[in-house]
């Protein structure tokens, strides 16, 4: 197909008359600043840092959330409700638990805190094992320097004083932090400590008589 010569200046020309149109049409030289790459690297070097600002704070306030915790953890090991009271109400007071509600605080710490959970350690707490189960243990095992055994109460679920000796006893021994809980370490060194020991903590039944063997019914700690 052929193209007519004449018609190539005329489609020439009509590019031309469209570009000086465009050229003399009104620009708001206001808004041209918009379009400058110094702008929009300024615009990307503010939503950068925004987002590092956002990411140090729930950094922050995920470590306060953990601190807060850890307080509280602590605290719910306490030997009794009296006493892990007694170690809220100071955290509450003193502002260390500013991201729970002081309202709920108060009402759970009345009473002596009957409705608190108590932790007896983490392996306690998780359902690794119970107190009586740890007596057990501590019943079986002996020291090294008398030959008498850690413990030497009775196989129930309170976490009686001689108990809380027994344990920081055994940990003194095994070269644990002493304190009396029962943790994922102790909970270790106690399952290590004798070939018998698995099978003791592992037991649910309540011992009648200490070295015989457990009866039928179940009377674990709930």
């Amino acid at each position: 197909m052929s193209t007519n010569a004449s018609e190539v200046p005329h489609r020439s020309s009509s590019a031309e008359s469209i570009h000086e149109r465009l050229s003399k049409l009104p620009i708001d030289r206001r808004y041209i600043w918009l379009t400058t790459p110094l702008l929009v690297a300024l615009v990307g070097l503010l939503a950068t840092g925004f987002g590092a600002l956002v990411t140090w704070f729930q950094t922050v306030s995920l470590e306060r959330h953990k601190f807060e915790y850890s307080l509280i953890q602590r605290a719910l090991s306490a030997p009794g409700r009296p006493e892990a009271t007694k170690y809220l109400a100071f955290l509450n007071d003193v502002g260390l638990l500013p991201s729970l509600n002081k309202d709920n605080i108060a009402k759970a710490l009345k009473n002596n805190g009957e409705s608190l959970p108590i932790f007896l350690g983490a392996a306690l707490r998780d359902h690794l094992i119970d107190v009586q189960q740890a007596k057990k243990v501590l019943s079986f095992l002996k020291e090294k320097g008398t030959k008498e055994p850690f413990y030497t109460g009775p196989f129930d679920c309170d976490a009686s004083l001689p108990y809380r000796i027994a344990v920081m006893k055994f940990q003194r021994a095994n070269n644990l932090e002493i304190d009396g809980y029962i943790g994922p370490k102790t909970v270790l060194s106690m399952w290590e400590a004798c070939p018998e020991c698995p099978d003791l903590l592992q037991l649910l039944h309540e011992v009648g008589e200490r070295g015989g063997a457990p009866p039928a019914s179940n009377n674990s700690c709930k």
